[in-house]
């Protein structure tokens, strides 16, 4: 009976409570009830990063465990994969060793066969050019030969023809004296002869002149 009393009393002492009052008592019961939340959810975060750290330290713990319990054997496994590869890159290069000094040696019996074959050209040629020298030269000697000949038949001939052309021309120079001085002689007696007809010729007219004046004077003394 008493508690119930009791709690007669506070529901009438809420119901005596304002309502600011109302207002103020809820808003401290959230305040409340949110700090009790951060709290417990510090609390929370806090348990968590040290169980983190826990367990982070004890994976360190067994990993550092497991390397020493592995690294002979990491490094019995590294060894064998690094000769393995040791191995193939030595064959590898073994091959390509044997494949270029195989090159090698073909290229440089190529280059021996083809230095054979250009000194045998060379030597062809050089005796090819040779006997066309040679050829050449005696040709040469043969054109300069029949050069000279010609040369010597022309100065000839041209002496020759120079000779009857100088004797024609001395020829035709005699010729044309002779006929130039029979041209002057003949000249000179076709003007005397013209002197001589053209002096009778004036006497005539002088005299029929003095003729026609006696006359005309005659018949004008008439009249």
């Amino acid at each position: 009976m008493p508690p119930k009393k009791g709690k007669g009393k506070g529901k009438k002492k809420k119901e005596n409570l304002t309502e600011e009052q109302k207002k103020k008592l809820a808003e401290q019961k959230a305040l409340a009830e949110q700090e009790k939340i951060t709290r417990r959810r510090e609390v929370t975060n806090a348990f968590l990063k040290l169980k983190k750290e826990k367990e982070h330290e004890l994976i360190r713990l067994n990993t550092n465990k497991l390397l020493d319990l592995w690294r002979p054997r990491l490094r019995k496994l590294k060894i064998e994969e690094l000769m393995d590869d040791y191995k193939a890159m030595r064959n590898a290069f073994e091959r390509a060793f044997d494949k270029k000094h195989n090159l090698m040696k073909d290229l440089r019996d190529n280059l021996d066969k083809n230095q054979m074959d250009y000194d045998a050209a060379v030597d062809s040629h050089m005796y090819n050019v040779d006997k066309m020298m040679e050829f050449w030269r005696k040709r040469l000697q043969e054109i300069r030969d029949a050069y000279n000949l010609e040369r010597n038949k022309l100065i000839r001939h041209l002496e020759e023809e120079r000779n009857r052309i100088q004797s024609y021309q001395d020829k035709s120079l005699k010729h044309l004296r002779n006929a130039m001085a029979k041209t002057q002689n003949h000249f000179k007696e076709q003007s005397a002869d013209a002197k001589a007809d053209f002096a009778v010729r004036e006497e005539e007219i002088r005299n029929k002149g003095v003729e026609e004046v006696h006359i005309v004077k005659a018949k004008m003394d008439q009249r």
